[in-house]
């Protein structure tokens, strides 16, 4: 079975850790838009790694795949900002770093069957968190003036 997905989430997880550990206080309260800091980008990522990880351990309760409309991750988004910008930013941070690591182990220890029935049901974003914490680390590597 392919798992290049563990590779990808290795190196994706590694990028991020390393750019968000590179980064002290006043550079992680830095504005990335009018709305969200540097550190409110790092909880939030940390927050949807940390709902992948909680939605793995139901489904290995008995639990479905079932997922959620897009519109209401948004409202999450929205709701929790508040909250994400309130943290300490050495604090975002070191969620990210824990998210991150949790669920990565957690998906890489995933049984094959599981792994068939999230492709089959189309949740592979549930196995390769790539895509996510890339969009938030170009973000604030172009904020930097970086890559």
């Amino acid at each position: 079975m392919d798992q290049t997905y563990i590779e990808r989430n290795d190196a994706s997880r590694d990028r991020l850790q390393d750019l968000a550990r590179s980064l002290d206080e006043t550079t992680l309260q830095r504005q990335l838009n009018d709305d969200w800091t540097i550190a409110a980008a790092l909880a939030h990522v940390a927050f949807w790694d940390q709902v992948c990880l909680a939605r793995w351990r139901a489904v290995e309760a008995g639990g479905s795949l079932d997922d959620f409309p897009d519109d209401v991750a948004e409202l999450v988004n929205r709701a929790s900002l508040p909250a994400w910008r309130a943290l300490p930013a050495q604090t975002a941070a070191a969620l990210l770093v824990r998210a991150t690591d949790e669920v990565d182990a957690a998906i890489a220890a995933l049984p094959d069957e599981l792994v068939q029935r999230a492709r089959d049901e189309g949740n592979e974003y549930m196995l390769d968190r790539t895509d996510h914490r890339e969009e938030h680390t170009v973000e604030i590597e172009r904020t930097l003036g970086g890559a």
